[in-house]
């Protein structure tokens, strides 16, 4: 079981590990080997924020997120609340996102 640790402001769902970075990812004794070709996930706005700043970056403005997540299919025949549409329902949700499902995250 995880212990209470200290939240992070920006990211208030997150557990502090201590001795956790890149390569002890879990902490002391772990290791990120085997995980080189995963996705990068659990990345907070300023580390994704930082990350552009130290590659001579910037991060998508709103609209240009919006069309890369419509992958193009953006303009003024598709405004729909969701790219698949004006369904709120949480099944067909399901179905066309990426969610854990019903309840709180």
């Amino acid at each position: 079981k995880l212990h209470e640790h200290d939240a992070d402001p920006e990211a208030e769902h997150w557990v502090a590990v201590d001795g956790a970075y890149w390569r002890e990812p879990e902490g002391p004794g772990s290791s990120y080997k085997f995980r080189e070709h995963h996705p990068v996930v659990h990345v907070s706005h300023r580390d994704a924020a930082e990350y552009c700043k130290w590659v001579g970056k910037r991060l998508p403005g709103e609209w240009e997120w919006e069309a890369a997540a419509r992958a193009g299919h953006f303009g003024p025949k598709n405004r729909t609340l969701f790219v698949w549409g004006e369904e709120s329902d949480v099944e067909i949700a399901k179905k066309n996102a990426n969610l854990w499902g019903n309840g709180k995250f």
